[in-house]
């Protein structure tokens, strides 16, 4: 497993960063977002969506547990587990299904569910203010995904 740190001045680098980390997705990925309230989860997969190519809104889906995303490169399942409480939650939610037919899935507030799913990346925001620092663990294609974007941008 790679990892890396990075700091994000602000939400349109929060966005870009999902963006980066679209580059990395294949179906039946598992993306674990951690962070705080307000640390950014729902708007670094706002980039991530951007970046399969998915348009349109992308809302926090807090009080209808997951958002459905069509149209990308790979579908994309948005899942806020924060009212979760255990593995058979997300089993009654058929998270697996949806690996199983080819979607992506982020998953916010992972270690509500813990153990229900294999993941691919974690990923974990913390913010003071609008600056976030994010930290990745992953296999090496996600970290190189996120190199190499930045890299070109010159962020």
């Amino acid at each position: 497993m790679a990892s890396m740190t990075a700091t994000l001045l602000d939400a349109d680098q929060t966005r870009r960063f999902g963006a980066a980390l679209a580059r990395a997705v294949r179906p039946g990925d598992v993306l674990a977002l951690s962070g705080d309230l307000g640390a950014g989860k729902t708007t670094l997969t706002q980039g991530l969506a951007a970046g399969l190519g998915i348009s349109g809104d992308v809302l926090s889906p807090t009080f209808a547990l997951m958002s459905e995303y069509r149209g990308g490169r790979v579908p994309l399942l948005h899942v806020d587990a924060y009212r979760l409480n255990g593995a058979s939650d997300a089993e009654q939610l058929g998270l697996d299904e949806y690996l199983d037919d080819g979607w992506a899935l982020v998953l916010e507030w992972p270690g509500n569910i813990a153990g229900a799913l294999l993941e691919n990346v974690s990923v974990r925001l913390d913010h003071d203010g609008d600056r976030r620092t994010v930290s990745i663990t992953g296999a090496d294609r996600w970290i190189s995904a996120v190199e190499e974007a930045f890299a070109r941008s010159g962020d």
